[in-house]
């Protein structure tokens, strides 16, 4: 069904509903980069898809998610949180985001 979909379109609305939900947490949120195995090929030399998100910790949903530029998840974790409104909630991340940069972006 998905493959039926518009990807702007559906971003689009879903980001929306992630917004929303966002807005309304005044609780835990995770932010973590992953290397997504099997998104390579065997045998070239290439490295596999690196993703930031950053999830509602209570209930395991991904409220933002974006990919790590250059495999660069510092950039990536600022382009996720610009993306949603965290006012009332904890955010944790690894020590890779002790950054003024990332701070003002949470606190955005």
């Amino acid at each position: 069904m998905f493959r039926l979909l518009e990807p702007e379109p559906f971003e689009a609305t879903f980001s929306r509903f992630t917004q929303a939900f966002a807005g309304a947490l005044k609780a835990v949120v995770a932010i973590d980069g992953k290397a997504l195995r099997g998104t390579c090929e065997r045998g070239r030399k290439s490295t596999p898809l690196h993703l930031v998100n950053v999830r509602a910790a209570e209930s395991w949903l991904v409220i933002g998610q974006r990919l790590a530029p250059g495999r660069n998840e510092v950039l990536g974790a600022r382009q996720a949180l610009a993306l949603l409104r965290l006012d009332g909630c904890i955010v944790t991340a690894d020590a890779l985001h002790c950054r003024a940069d990332t701070a003002q972006a949470i606190l955005r």
